[in-house]
């Protein structure tokens, strides 16, 4: 496999270890983060607002099918927030009035960086 090269004064030269792994690094840099749609639970539950959290709890007392969806929620270790009980889920309690769709599309965000744990 041939060295990596560049131009200087018109004749292909290779380049240096050091200019071969500036190189790496500044592309390394330069990549987007990828959106990242699978947290833990406990992220997942974080993302709520203690306030939330709570009417969760109380609702689940009377909503079967909401006791249901916190009940997997607790016993997952991850969470993929494309997965389609999740908006099923958060469209329950948009219903419930616990959010609106503006702190839906908040909580559903992929994840773009190191402030959530990722797997």
């Amino acid at each position: 496999m041939a060295n990596p090269q560049k131009l200087e004064n018109g004749i292909l030269v290779d380049l240096t270890p050091e200019e071969i792994a500036q190189a790496a690094a500044d592309a390394a840099a330069n990549v987007p983060p990828v959106p990242t749609f699978k947290l833990r639970a406990s992220d997942f539950l974080l993302r709520f607002t203690e306030d939330e959290r709570a009417a969760m709890r109380a609702i689940a007392l009377d909503v079967p099918q909401f006791a249901d969806y916190l009940m997997q929620l607790q016993t997952v270790q991850y969470v993929d927030v494309l997965d389609n009980i999740v908006p099923q889920a958060m469209d329950a309690l948009i219903g419930a009035g616990i959010i609106d769709d503006a702190r839906k599309t908040e909580i559903l965000s992929p994840i773009l960086g190191p402030t959530e744990s990722l797997i």
